[in-house]
């Protein structure tokens, strides 16, 4: 024996394709709602960056200005270190330890 129905065949058909149609429309909108906001936000950041980037850009006299600063600094340190290097050579060595008098030993000179 068949159990009662309380709708047609075709009444539950129609309204099932409806209700799929309905969710398929759903998800196209709210695909496209999301892909909007995705491009609406990388485009903030991406615009947002750039205007920094362009507003931290150096104008010509700043950027000769840290040039002559920079090199000024590494003629600080090779001026340092060459006062460096003379104090040690003045002062027997690093180790105290005697130098060899280079001009009197010629196997010496293969090693210096």
């Amino acid at each position: 024996m068949d159990t009662p129905k309380l709708i047609e065949h075709q009444a539950g058909h129609y309204m099932c394709q409806t209700l799929k149609h309905c969710h398929d429309k759903r998800i196209i909108t709210y695909s496209f709602i999301f892909n909007v906001m995705i491009v609406f936000v990388f485009g903030i950041v991406t615009g947002l960056i750039l205007y920094l980037l362009y507003k931290q850009k150096k104008t010509p006299d700043q950027q000769k200005e840290n040039i002559l600063r920079d090199q000024k600094y590494i003629l600080e340190k090779i001026k340092s270190l060459k006062e460096q290097k003379q104090y040690y050579l003045e002062n027997e060595s690093i180790t105290k330890m005697p130098m060899p008098d280079l001009q009197k030993n010629t196997h010496a000179n293969l090693f210096y």
